[in-house]
């Protein structure tokens, strides 16, 4: 279906992922849907287009795949990340994306 626009926008294309993973999770295979919600964060931060919903929402289920996994630093790490988004730029210039 996405093939048939001209151009997909970054947002559905990070729901896409999103659902993707989400279908993964819950059959075991952890491993597939974090690399997968690793590479849809990539498209948002890759365009500067940190402050779109989409963003956060796949920053909060890495980190809900990874608390799931018992890799609590890594959840800790997305639930910071998902803070820093709200946070009121200084100085009227973007916040860096915290790694």
């Amino acid at each position: 279906m996405l093939t048939q626009l001209p151009t997909v926008p970054i947002s559905m294309r990070v729901d896409c992922d999103q659902a993707e993973a989400q279908l993964a999770e819950p059959r075991g295979n952890s491993r597939a849907a974090e690399t997968t919600l690793q590479n849809a964060r990539k498209l948002p931060e890759g365009s500067g287009d940190t402050y779109l919903s989409a963003y956060t929402a796949v920053l909060s289920d890495l980190g809900g795949i990874y608390r799931n996994n018992a890799r609590y630093s890594a959840a800790l790490r997305m639930a910071r990340l998902v803070g820093a988004t709200h946070e009121p730029p200084v100085n009227n210039e973007p916040e860096p994306i915290p790694r």
